[in-house]
């Protein structure tokens, strides 16, 4: 229950906060920047969803352990084959992409914090 809420908690304020990271970088970069802050964010918030997903399913089950290093290696897979597109295409700015997700590990950080103060 609690996880759920520090999720969409963690989803909430990396919209906001990316949204307008990348409108205010739209004026003063090229596009790219700013289309790879929100790229980057989503693949880390998908990150995210799949790991909480994962746990949530594979955690009381036998072989729960090797579903989940199954689950990171493909969504790793996943996760370079899609950046190597993009960066075929020339659409990624590596600084940018960074930046979305850096930006949205902070915020989960923050959360993670703040609910842990509130457990204790």
């Amino acid at each position: 229950m609690i996880q759920q809420i520090m999720i969409k908690r963690i989803y909430k304020q990396s919209t906001i906060f990316i949204s307008l990271l990348a409108l205010g970088s739209y004026f003063f970069t090229e596009w790219r920047f700013a289309v790879s802050i929100i790229i980057g964010s989503i693949i880390f918030l998908a990150s995210l969803w799949s790991i909480a997903w994962g746990v949530k399913k594979f955690l009381y089950q036998g072989s729960g352990q090797i579903s989940m290093i199954a689950l990171s290696g493909a969504k790793m897979i996943i996760i370079f084959a899609l950046l190597v597109f993009l960066a075929k295409l020339e659409i990624i700015n590596v600084v940018g992409f960074l930046t979305g997700f850096t930006v949205s590990l902070m915020i989960t950080a923050k959360e993670g914090f703040t609910a842990a103060r509130k457990n204790l």
